[in-house]
């Protein structure tokens, strides 16, 4: 685009110089090797304006890429998001949960402990004056079997002597 505008203004300019015949054979001269130039540069111009739209064309086709990946990454981030969410809220529940089990297996559990002590203190207190009995018993079975020796013993000696 810039280079059609110098052109038209170099023709503009050419065309409204006054020149007499032999300037302007050089200038037609000259004006010929400068088209001459002109067309190889527009040549150039515009391979190297294909090779820029072909670049432009990569680059867009990969932009389009990106942005796809970006996008698929941010729903994915999104859904792994949305699921630690609900993971964090589940594990939550069930530790709140296991809380309040254990928090009532404790209370069962000191309840027990303290039903059990209690039983364990009234069976060593009955064991107790079982055993106690038991030896008052057996004091007097055993006062009972000496005197009933003593009695025999006098029986015998008694019975020897007559």
């Amino acid at each position: 685009m810039k280079k059609s505008f110098w052109i038209i203004l170099c023709f503009l300019f050419l065309s409204c110089a006054t020149t007499n015949g032999v300037k302007s054979r050089e200038y037609n001269e000259r004006l010929k090797a400068e088209n001459s130039l002109m067309k190889k540069r527009l040549a150039l111009l515009e391979r190297e304006n294909d090779v820029l739209k072909t670049e432009n064309l990569q680059y867009k086709k990969n932009l389009q890429q990106l942005e796809a990946q970006v996008e698929k990454l941010r729903a994915d981030l999104a859904s792994l998001t949305e699921k630690y969410t609900k993971d964090i809220a589940l594990h939550e529940a069930g530790r709140r949960n296991l809380e309040e089990k254990n928090a009532i297996l404790e209370k069962e559990s000191t309840e027990k402990i303290q039903e059990l002590t209690r039983l364990n203190r009234e069976l060593e207190k009955k064991l107790g004056d079982e055993l106690k009995r038991l030896n008052e018993q057996m004091a007097l079975q055993a006062a009972g079997f000496n005197k009933e020796r003593e009695a025999f013993k006098t029986e015998s000696a008694r019975r020897e002597f007559e």
